[in-house]
């Protein structure tokens, strides 16, 4: 029944953008850390840099720190993605920081499969609200609450702290540390 419910929202979060949306073919370069990685065009020679949408992982490198659960949220990411020879994923508009940000989907068995998804599901990433839009809003956000519920990955902490809070408490604590060297 699980399987069912998962092969069923897969087919829901892909079907919707199809008709509108710009896909591309690519590989696995490298997986950077639990929302980011690197893929290579399938059609050319060209590489470059993706920020998974509408997710945020624990923090692997921020500041000189690392968030619990960031490693494992990259390894679980690798590890789905080696499995394959190629994707498809499809671009988004790019962030503030002029990051591309894709979806990345492989067709299993006739059956689409969205990796964004699954690092939520999994409970390796959280549903990055704020960027989130329809219908992708609401299947994140589910995803998230069967993780928390199911306490799988990051959800076995009682409290565990989204990267959001994480880089602006690191970012606070930078501030202070600067501003207590300059009064001195």
């Amino acid at each position: 029944m699980i399987k069912l419910l998962n092969v069923l929202i897969a087919l829901f979060l892909f079907i919707p953008s199809v008709a509108s949306a710009k896909w591309y073919d690519v590989h696995l370069i490298r997986v950077v850390d639990g929302d980011t990685v690197e893929m290579g065009s399938n059609s050319s020679s060209k590489t470059f840099m993706c920020r998974l949408y509408g997710i945020d992982a624990p923090e692997l490198h921020f500041q000189g720190m690392a968030q619990p659960y960031g490693q494992e949220s990259k390894d679980f990411l690798e590890t789905s993605l080696k499995k394959w020879e190629s994707f498809q994923i499809q671009v988004k508009p790019k962030d503030k920081y002029g990051r591309n940000v894709c979806r990345i989907v492989k067709v299993i068995d006739n059956i689409p499969f969205d990796f964004n998804w699954n690092q939520v599901r999994q409970g390796y990433a959280w549903a990055y609200k704020s960027y989130l839009s329809r219908p992708y809003a609401s299947l994140y956000i589910k995803a998230e609450e069967q993780a928390r519920e199911d306490k799988l990955g990051l959800w076995q902490d009682a409290n565990p702290t989204p990267p959001w809070e994480f880089r602006s408490n690191k970012k606070l604590h930078s501030k202070s540390e600067y501003i207590m060297l300059i009064t001195k």
